[in-house]
């Protein structure tokens, strides 16, 4: 079997392993919020290509997302007993393969936001330094799931600037909801690594507010969530089928 064979082979298996770590399939989740900013713009139809192009954005930059909070996340992945089975800490993808292969996801975003409209293209390179700087937040502040928030809640918004190169209030409103929404499901996920968190000096309202507290900030952010999203309607003037 020549080089090039065993090589394919080998950089398939890892690629694998990468698409199992990031849960590659769940990038469908993101979807419907970049799908509600679509539904909130004023646009005569939407072309299969555009489409397309939109579907390959959300792939890429999940991807890059997911990619660099495994990559930057690997010593810490490896000390705590939830994280230390996955791939990079594991040792069954190496931490070079999986800083590539994120890099190539985003580069692939870059490339395809730059085939809707130049200020798309020029955002989508800001958006991929807030997207990997979520790993290190926790290091620095408790509101990192609120910055996690951000970073999902600008799907819709960077749909309607892809398909108009403008944002509407509605839309901000829904990505601020989608905000919220996120930091409350994000808070009650982290309540599982609180003395982790705590132990390694790391920041989360868990770890400093304690699991109590926690779930009552979590609920606050869902009544916000549901606050937003009905401000949505009022905005756009959407009817019953709306609420």
């Amino acid at each position: 079997m020549s080089k090039w064979v065993l090589l394919k082979e080998h950089t398939m298996a890892s690629w694998q392993v990468f698409s199992r770590d990031i849960k590659l399939s769940h990038s469908v989740f993101a979807l419907p919020f970049m799908f509600c900013g679509v539904l909130l713009t004023d646009i005569n139809s939407l072309g299969w290509l555009q489409f397309f192009y939109l579907l390959c954005c959300m792939f890429f930059a999940r991807s890059f997302a997911m990619g660099m909070n495994r990559y930057l996340d690997r010593h810490l992945d490896k000390k705590n007993p939830r994280t230390k089975n996955r791939a990079i800490p594991s040792g069954d993808l190496d931490s070079w393969r999986g800083l590539l292969y994120s890099l190539l996801a985003g580069g692939g975003f870059v490339l395809v936001a730059f085939q809707f409209n130049p200020l798309t293209g020029y955002l989508s390179v800001g958006l991929l330094l807030v997207l990997a700087l979520y790993s290190k937040m926790k290091c620095y502040v408790w509101t990192v799931h609120w910055y996690l928030g951000f970073c999902l809640g600008c799907a819709p918004v960077a749909a309607q600037i892809a398909l108009t190169e403008q944002v509407s209030l509605a839309v901000v409103v829904l990505g601020l909801g989608v905000c919220f929404w996120t930091a409350g499901f994000d808070i009650l996920y982290s309540i599982q690594d609180l003395e982790f968190d705590r132990k390694n000096t790391l920041f989360s309202v868990p770890s400093v507010f304690g699991a109590e507290k926690a779930v009552d900030i979590s609920r606050y952010c869902f009544v916000a969530m549901v606050s937003c999203l009905l401000l949505v309607g009022l905005i756009a003037q959407k009817g019953q089928v709306f609420y």
